[in-house]
């Protein structure tokens, strides 16, 4: 889901369909669709730990 939902942010591999992070620090802008992300991960895979540097 996260790669669908932000994918400036987030890729999946073809092979396998592991997560790939793409950008770890995204601009301020995109910090509301990667919380969606957090929220809609079915495996609860992924966090955000709030730190902005």
């Amino acid at each position: 889901m996260c790669a669908l939902t932000q994918p400036h942010v987030f890729d999946q591999c073809a092979e396998d369909g592991t997560v790939v992070l793409l950008c770890a620090h995204p601009p301020q802008e995109l910090w509301d669709s990667v919380e969606e992300c957090v929220r809609l991960c079915p495996s609860q895979a992924i966090s955000v730990d709030g730190n902005t540097e």
